[in-house]
């Protein structure tokens, strides 16, 4: 209610409860001007001391939900994965690689996003096998009562043994959640996208179709697998495509601290390539886990 119509109503009760006075007999001062009035209760209603007066009826959880800050903040509610890897040799062969990953997913209502960098470097007898650094991220949008979803995705890569310098990605599509329950998850998906070569053949930017699929299945307490595909052709040309697969049993090794063990591969064939470059590149790794 507006602060003009509380003091005419507070005005309006006051004269009332003047006439039924003055009626009954007896006799009251005069009221003061109606400004004088409306002035006032606004200055009361203003004040830092009033009290915020609350149904009698709404409960405690009520009323605090209401007076409870909202958190909007765009970083709160992520869950942080750190994994790292290495090993070594010495002797007849001097063999080194490393392998680092990032990882940060977030769910809020019908939001979901992640995003991930992995870096791997490998040496034999002091010369550099391996130098690959990939970067992803995806946005998926939930749809109410609905299997369905939609999708953004983007993705930066760069290999030094690869017929290119960089590549990059951009695209979206539409999700379905074939399976979901406390263990088996399959989500299939499907779309379009952009994606460019950088200082390779060609620089051209060319038109993907995203078929893909992500599954998960959790075996027990302490173990469960992964695995993820997706075929990549190139629209104008069927014969140009990627095929981008992975997978990876994990085991929860302390569950109070979240520190778990992955061995896991990942299978990458570019029939584009070109060069020096092999179609097929196939990796395979064990790393420590981190969730936070």
């Amino acid at each position: 209610m507006k602060q003009g119509s509380i003091g005419s109503l507070v005005y309006g009760i006051g004269a009332g409860a003047a006439a039924l006075t003055t009626t009954a007999g007896g006799a009251l001062p005069p009221l003061p001007p109606v400004d004088e009035v409306i002035a006032e209760t606004a200055s009361v209603l203003a004040s830092p001391q009033a009290e915020v007066l609350h149904d009698p009826g709404e409960s405690q959880a009520e009323v605090e939900a209401v007076e409870a800050p909202v958190e909007t903040s765009f970083w709160s509610g992520w869950v942080r994965r750190v994994e790292l890897g290495a090993s070594g040799t010495e002797g007849n062969t001097q063999s080194g690689s490393f392998r680092s990953t990032l990882r940060a997913t977030k769910k809020e209502g019908l939001n979901e996003l992640l995003v991930d960098g992995t870096y791997s470097f490998a040496t034999r007898d002091s010369e550099t096998t391996q130098d690959r650094f990939y970067a992803n991220g995806r946005y998926d949008r939930l749809m109410i009562d609905s299997r369905w979803r939609y999708f953004g995705t983007g993705s930066y890569e760069s290999d030094r043994f690869r017929d290119w310098d960089h590549r990059w990605t951009s695209g979206g599509g539409f999700g379905y959640q074939a399976i979901k329950d406390e263990q088996t998850s399959l989500l299939a998906r499907g779309g379009m996208s952009l994606a460019q070569d950088i200082g390779g053949i060609s620089d051209n930017v060319r038109t993907e179709a995203i078929l893909g699929m992500d599954v998960s299945h959790q075996i027990d307490e302490r173990q469960k697998i992964i695995g993820s595909i997706d075929f990549l052709p190139n629209v104008s040309d069927f014969d140009e495509y990627r095929v981008n697969a992975r997978a990876g049993w994990e085991f929860l090794i302390d569950p109070e601290s979240n520190l778990s063990l992955r061995l896991g591969g990942e299978e990458r064939y570019d029939a584009t390539a070109a060069g020096g470059s092999k179609r097929n590149d196939l990796s395979y790794y064990a790393v420590i886990a981190v969730e936070f």
